[in-house]
């Protein structure tokens, strides 16, 4: 994973060398990039970029097809963890009346959120903004989760024109996650649990 302030730089240097070397070549060349200092050896190297680099299993993403980046080279290559586990348990929210203090951009409420029919978008909040649930009935939660980014891969929010890279004073989208117990899973407990 990368930070969003080296998208340009990644997306430049793929555009220069996409035909020249795959993809995962590319981003292990920008990291070294990035960290690598020439008058150090291949360990310190190595040991850099081990640092900056983000494992995820199952993976995010897969090749698709046959076809490499290089010439002559049929890939067969397939992650066998991918596709096998949900990045996103299904759940069911406990019933709550949910309200804020943050400003909506357009019609994506906290509200459509907690009820799972869309993500919730806010512009950027301030000292005393909040976010509350107030449950119909008395539950003990044992943790609760908010998922930044796209609803679970489902449509990512729309980009706002010139907000790429700013913070201040633009929507930021914000996808609820379940209240969860174990396993990632909605979960609450009655008083007399």
């Amino acid at each position: 994973m990368f930070k969003s302030l080296d998208l340009s730089l990644i997306v430049e240097f793929v555009l220069m060398f996409y035909r020249d070397k795959p993809i995962d070549w590319l981003l292990d060349h920008v990291l070294w990039v990035k960290v690598c200092n020439p008058e150090r050896d291949a360990k310190h190297c190595d040991r850099q970029k081990a640092n900056l680099r983000v494992r995820f299993k199952p993976s995010l993403f897969q090749h698709v097809g046959t076809h490499s980046s290089l010439a002559g080279k049929i890939q067969k290559l397939k992650d066998k963890d991918f596709g096998k586990q949900a990045l996103r348990k299904e759940h069911v929210n406990p019933p709550a009346e949910v309200s804020t203090s943050l400003k909506t951009y357009q019609h994506f409420t906290l509200e459509k959120a907690y009820l799972r029919e869309d993500f919730f978008w806010a512009f950027t909040p301030a000292a005393g903004d909040f976010i509350r649930f107030r449950f119909f009935q008395p539950l003990r939660l044992e943790r609760s989760v908010l998922h930044p980014g796209s609803a679970g891969g489902a449509r990512a929010p729309p980009q706002m024109p010139g907000s790429a890279g700013r913070t201040t004073g633009h929507p930021s989208p914000l996808c609820p996650g379940p209240l969860v117990g174990k396993a990632g899973l909605a979960r609450t407990k009655a008083p007399h649990e």
